[in-house]
């Protein structure tokens, strides 16, 4: 599973941090020229306070930066903009669109609402409503929040950027979908940090993969790892892991790719045909997508609970058979297995 870039979601407070720059208080000496065009602009005083209206092809530019709108207020006490209708963000290749924008100077926050949407290249993101606050710092995606990755799909409640280090989470009912990989996470939060490309889902994760031609994979555990420059998962604390008629139980395990299973802590597996794996720890090991090799070190025993053929024919002899040794391995050709000790 490959997910830890969904840091990616982090880009989008590159765009939205200029907003600030881009309508900051008339009285603070700019850096540079702010552009401001209107089909009518009206400076009215409503209830004590000076309102500037801004209607028809409203559009401001600062350096780099345009925003544009149907119409637009402008608070001036309160250093506060209201945008209403088609409003859109510009800055290079990234923009945002949505029904309605404020910016409150003085706080240095804006919310966005209304089918909020930001595309930066081919990284999309969506959301019912937006937010940013501590002057940029924090970006928060709100109500059905999505994450559009060509690798990778997000799904949250929320999606949250919280500072420049490349972290952000996504929380509630998240999905995590790899169209390539064929798999599937959920859980209730996942953790993004771009900048060590790994993810963490902490809130009950389970993880679905469906191999091509093979049977699907289920896990469950107390928390899943994804590193995605290795590409690997690590899974701890009370692991099931399901494949058809298997199953496996651990404290923790260590997936690599598809071509290597790790578990350790009381590691335990079940076939489903009666036969029973137990090791200190237990490894399996894949060539071209099928099972090559099973190593069980330490302590090792594989345990047959249906009946030797001797034992059917004469009482007294063991009802199981069972193999121990300090390492066990089990090799597969053509799907038979063949174990040395």
């Amino acid at each position: 599973m490959t997910c830890a870039t969904r840091g990616r979601i982090l880009l989008a407070a590159s765009l939205l941090s200029l907003l600030a720059a881009a309508i900051a208080p008339a009285e603070a000496p700019p850096p540079s020229t702010t552009r401001t065009r209107a089909v009518r602009l009206v400076r009215l005083i409503e209830g004590g306070r000076t309102v500037t209206h801004l209607t028809g092809d409203v559009l401001i530019e600062r350096d780099s930066l345009t925003v544009a709108s149907d119409s637009a207020l402008f608070y001036d006490e309160e250093q506060r903009y209201d945008f209403f209708g088609r409003v859109r963000l510009t800055r290079g290749r990234a923009v945002l669109t949505c029904d309605t924008a404020a910016y409150d100077g003085g706080l240095r926050s804006a919310e966005f609402r209304g089918d909020v949407r930001l595309v930066d290249g081919d990284v999309t993101a969506t959301s019912a409503r937006g937010e940013l606050r501590d002057d940029g710092a924090l970006l928060r995606l709100i109500g059905d929040a999505r994450l559009v990755d060509p690798a990778y799909v997000v799904f949250g409640d929320t999606i949250v950027r919280r500072d420049e280090g490349g972290r952000g989470e996504a929380e509630g009912s998240v999905r995590i979908v790899d169209p390539d990989k064929q798999s599937l996470v959920t859980g209730g939060r996942a953790v993004f940090d771009r900048a060590d490309s790994v993810v963490v889902v902490d809130r009950s994760p389970h993880l679905t993969t469906r191999e091509e031609g093979g049977e699907p994979l289920d896990a469950d555990a107390r928390v899943m790892t994804f590193h995605r420059a290795e590409n690997r998962v690590v899974m701890v604390d009370s692991v099931v892991i399901r494949q058809g008629r298997t199953r496996a139980y651990a404290d923790t395990a260590y997936v690599e790719g598809r071509e290597h299973v790790l578990l350790r802590g009381s590691p335990r597996v079940l076939d489903g045909d009666g036969s029973t794996m137990t090791a200190d720890g237990i490894e399996f090991f894949y060539e071209d997508g099928e099972l090559a090799r099973v190593l069980l070190a330490g302590t090792a025993r594989v345990q047959d609970s249906r009946p030797a053929a001797l034992a059917e024919q004469y009482r007294g002899l063991p009802s199981r058979n069972e193999l121990t040794g300090d390492v066990i391995n089990i090799h597969f050709t053509d799907g038979e297995p063949r174990v040395s000790v």
